[in-house]
Formats: structure tokens, sequence, C-alpha cells
């Protein structure tokens, strides 16, 4: 990806904005852990490409160690709303990581997955896949061991599992 490009399909426009007053919501969700020492310097510019391509009021995640917690420093840093949703319970279900999952990608406007490569967990890609079921423009970004970023468009971040 060129820096001049977009990797967002859709940006919000003005008429958009009024009739959505609360604006633009970008999820940022990803991996716990990352073999790449360099990940979360990878991972900025992306962000705040995001941030700066779609002006969301608030970014949210699911305030696990890793990205997300990642993400919840760049929105303090950059002056935006934040809010973490956390499971119920530490399971999968019932009331557990995928409901947390499956509000976070309701709650999103625009979802930003960043994940290692390898991973052994695969909630953020739930999470992508949900968001693009939703019809949200969700973008995972898979941070490699070394060498270049492996990038997934929109229409197969379900398929980034």
């Amino acid at each position: 990806m060129r820096k001049t490009e977009s990797m967002w399909p859709w940006q919000p426009t003005d008429q958009w904005r009024q009739a959505n007053p609360h604006g633009p919501v970008l999820a940022i969700v990803g991996s716990r852990k990352f073999l790449n020492p360099n990940a979360y310097s990878l991972a900025l510019p992306l962000i705040d490409m995001a941030i700066e391509t779609i002006r969301p009021k608030k970014i949210i995640s699911g305030g696990a160690d890793g990205m997300d917690m990642f993400g919840e420093t760049v929105a303090v840093l950059s002056g935006l709303e934040f809010e973490a949703f956390l499971p119920q319970c530490p399971r999968w279900e019932p009331d557990g990581y995928k409901e947390r999952n499956d509000l976070i990608a309701t709650a999103c406007t625009h979802l930003l997955c960043i994940r290692c490569q390898g991973s052994a967990t695969q909630g953020s890609a739930y999470t992508a896949g949900m968001a693009q079921q939703l019809r949200r423009p969700a973008h995972v970004i898979t941070v490699p061991i070394g060498g270049k970023f492996v990038s997934y468009p929109p229409e197969l971040a379900g398929a980034a599992r």
C-alpha cells in the first residue's frame, strides 16, 4: 500500500456526519503478543492513518493486553474518547469473549485488526469477520515476524482466521 492510498474503502462525508451526530467509532483490536519487537512502531502509523482518514469521535477495544491496550494509549494521546468492552467471564461463551467481540463489531463503524503472524488466538479475526458481516469496513493487518506486512482486504477479513 502506497502512503497516498487510504486503507478504507469508505470515508464519512459531511452529510453522513450530520446524520450520525455521535460520529465514526473506530475499533482497534488485535493480538495480545507479538513476536516482532517492532510491532507497535509498525502499527502506530497505520492507526494514525485510520484516525486521520475517518476522524473517529471514539475508539473502542476489548481491553485486552497487546494491541487493544495500545489502541487505548493512542486514543488517550490523541485526545479521543475511549471505551473498553470487557468480557463478563474469562471464557469464550456464554457471557465471555464471544459476546464482548460481538458488541465491539456492533458498536464500531470501522474496525482495524492488527495481528501477529502465527498468532495462536483468533478472537480479533472473529471480531473483524463479524464487523464485515455487519457491513462495517474492516481491515486486517498481519505484523510479520520479519519482512513486509500482510494485509487482507475487507472482503477477506473474516477468512483471515
